[in-house]
């Protein structure tokens, strides 16, 4: 029997079952891959829908608004409200400590929520606490610069005028306390105020004041006294408002809506309040064309807005405000509004050049001495003439019947063997409120043996012996006009000029108003009748000095000549209301011709007796015609 072969049977058997095992290893790590592509098994359910990552959550409740708070000198904040236990929270610019406005912003954010940035504004207002500390250390500060304006707006509409009325005063001021250094320009103008500059600065231990004109020239120097310098200074006033606040009197502290000012408030005032007072009667100083007596404050019920900056917390130097102040003209109610502007400013200016002024009271008296004996020089010569101009020249928008006054003449000396012989010979051209001007034409001098007689030629020549009246007599009249004591002089220039040295004289106050009551007079001499008086026009207990000039010429020390102007604003007196003051400017202008030129001087001559010529008096060569 054959022997079967079973190897190739069991080979087979063999590669089947490892071929098995191989397969079933092979499902398994399918298995695994499964999980990691798919991700179901682990997650255990979290993404249920559609196998998509749901939203993260919003915050909500949280809160982060702007916000005002008044400066205490403290850090203040601005936080967020409503925030979560867990969540994180960063501010930005959200703390602050100066007064202004800060801008803040928050981020929130938290694990399954979006984050979370809010924006608002902190401000941090100034306190009435703040103000009044503020001002307190500004107007203590030893440097004081700032520049101000007043203004002065008003209508009136009294006895068929209807006006507006407007003033402007500029002040640039500069102050150092602890050295003293001192410089104050001001400038005023607006037909409420004259049109003046004026300049203030510390010279040794004295203040000294100057003024000048349109052209920029020193016509006025003088030594400061106090009530100058609340005159001048009149700032000070209405500055004392501010700094006299207490934090009771302000409130409704806010942000500003005037440009150029980042707050207002308002502030509480009471016309009867001493401040104000004091700045009544500085307003009444102004050389105001209406009259502030009897002024009182219109303060509105909600008071009077005061608008400001404040620097670094602590200064307090730019403000502005107005009010309304009321006061009668002519017994009827007018009401004007004043306001008062403030601002630091360091802006450097010129003070004018005083260079030749005396000043000092020795230095004063000196040159009028020289001044004295220059005038003796020349009057004690034996022969010389003197002409004389005066003039005053009303304001010709008040009546245009009485607008000029005028005196002409020629005063002529020799000194003869037997005799002095002197004539003034003079024309006046005057006016009346009838007939307009007139002219009126004297002589009066020793015509005659030496006696002495005044001769009229307006209309027939008529002719009067008078008494009293002599060469020195007339020569003292006009010698008055420019001959003053030490306590009318401010200061005195000496200027160097081809025709000789000039002096001049800067007089006070009341040296000036005597002046021009001495041009009157000689204006009022006329011995005309019916002339009415110059000074009757006028009432002198309201009047402002606006201009002041003399000037004196010497040459080879003898006086050559005297110019003397003098320009005053006063009221009418016949007690209706004008719309301006009247101006009435005086002028004088005296030459002495020398003694070694008298052509000019001799035709004035009289004679030594007068019989033959005293008819048909005009035609004589010997007198002005």
């Amino acid at each position: 029997m054959k022997k079967k072969n079973f190897f190739p049977l069991i080979a087979i058997l063999i590669l089947c079952l490892a071929f098995s095992l191989f397969a079933c290893g092979k499902s398994d790590n399918n298995s695994d891959g499964n999980q990691e592509q798919g991700g179901t098994q682990e997650q255990g359910g979290t993404q249920e829908q559609g196998g998509k990552t749901p939203a993260l959550q919003d915050f909500t409740g949280i809160t982060f608004s702007d916000k005002t708070v008044s400066y205490t000198g403290a850090e203040q904040s601005l936080l967020a409200s409503g925030v979560p236990a867990d969540a994180t929270v960063t501010y930005s610019g959200n703390k602050g400590t100066d007064v202004g406005t800060y801008s803040a912003s928050v981020t929130v954010s938290k694990e399954g929520y979006n984050t979370l940035t809010k924006t608002a504004k902190l401000t941090i207002m100034p306190s009435a606490k703040q103000i009044v500390d503020a001002r307190t250390t500004t107007k203590n500060s030893s440097i004081q610069n700032y520049d101000f304006h007043i203004n002065l707006s008003t209508a009136v509409s009294l006895y068929g005028i209807d006006k507006t009325f407007n003033g402007n005063y500029d002040g640039q001021y500069r102050l150092n306390k602890g050295t003293g250094d001192l410089s104050f320009k001001r400038t005023t103008s607006g037909s409420l105020l004259y049109d003046a500059t004026e300049y203030i600065y510390k010279q040794n231990t004295t203040k000294v004041k100057i003024k000048t004109n349109e052209n920029g020239d020193v016509k006025k120097v003088s030594a400061l006294t106090t009530e100058d310098e609340d005159l001048t200074l009149i700032n000070l006033p209405f500055v004392a408002i501010i700094d006299n606040l207490q934090e009771a009197n302000i409130s409704n502290i806010k942000k500003s809506t005037v440009d150029g000012y980042a707050y207002q408030a308002t502030i509480a005032l009471e016309s009867g309040n001493a401040i104000l007072k004091k700045v009544y009667g500085t307003l009444e100083k102004m050389g105001a064309q209406v009259s502030f007596k009897g002024i009182s404050l219109s303060n509105p019920a909600s008071g009077v807005t005061l608008y400001f900056n404040i620097k670094d917390n602590t200064t307090f130097t730019d403000f502005f405000y107005q009010a309304k102040f009321s006061f009668p003209v002519k017994t009827v109610g007018v009401e004007a509004t004043v306001s008062y502007k403030q601002n630091a400013s360091s802006t450097t200016f010129s003070i004018p050049s005083v260079k030749g002024f005396y000043t000092s009271s020795s230095d004063i008296g000196t040159a009028l001495s020289t001044l004295s004996n220059a005038n003796a020089s020349t009057t004690n010569k034996n022969a010389y003439c003197v002409e004389v101009h005066a003039k005053n020249e009303f304001d010709p928008g008040w009546n245009v019947l009485a607008t000029t006054d005028e005196y002409n003449s020629m005063l002529y000396k020799n000194v003869n063997s037997d005799r002095t012989d002197f004539n003034n010979s003079f024309e006046y051209k005057v006016h009346t409120e009838a007939d307009g001007k007139e002219t009126y034409k004297y002589t009066v001098g020793n015509i005659q043996n030496g006696e002495v007689y005044r001769v009229s030629r307006k209309g027939t020549n008529t002719t009067e012996q008078i008494n009293d009246v002599s060469l020195s007599t007339i020569l003292s009249e006009i010698k008055a006009l420019y001959t003053f004591q030490s306590t009318d002089v401010d200061c005195i220039q000496k200027v160097s000029k081809s025709g000789g040295i000039e002096y001049h004289v800067f007089l006070n106050n009341s040296a000036t108003l005597s002046v021009q009551g001495k041009i009157t007079n000689l204006l009022n001499t006329c011995p005309a009748t019916e002339v009415l008086k110059v000074n009757n026009y006028l009432n002198t207990d309201e009047y402002t000095i606006e201009d002041s000039e003399v000037v004196l010429t010497v040459s080879n020390n003898a006086l050559v000549s005297v110019d003397i102007k003098t320009k005053i604003k006063y009221c009418p007196t016949d007690g209706n209301y004008s719309e301006d003051n009247i101006t009435l400017t005086d002028t004088v202008s005296i030459v002495f011709n020398d003694a070694d030129d008298l052509e000019k001087a001799g035709k004035y001559t009289a004679p030594s007796k007068a019989e033959a010529v005293l008819v048909g008096l005009n035609a004589a060569k010997y007198y002005i015609q």
